[in-house]
């Protein structure tokens, strides 16, 4: 299938998007401000995601941590 740059622009409106980029995963721990480029990080040994923003006031906190038996 061939697609004209026609159809990409003018119907699915690609010519005139702009891309942004990100912004930075900008948290606390333990008091301490922090700022990271991705959502994946590791601290002490641990592996971080960061999956989702803070909400009003309350924050949405997980943390699992598992031993490596290897």
């Amino acid at each position: 299938m061939i697609t004209t740059a026609g159809f990409l622009n003018n119907v699915l409106r690609f010519g005139s998007g702009v891309e942004t980029g990100g912004a930075n995963a900008v948290f606390t721990v333990n008091g301490l401000n922090t700022e990271r480029t991705s959502n994946t990080f590791e601290m002490n040994g641990v592996t971080f995601t960061l999956k989702d923003k803070l909400l009003d006031t309350e924050p949405i906190i997980s943390i699992n941590i598992a031993n490596d038996t290897n």
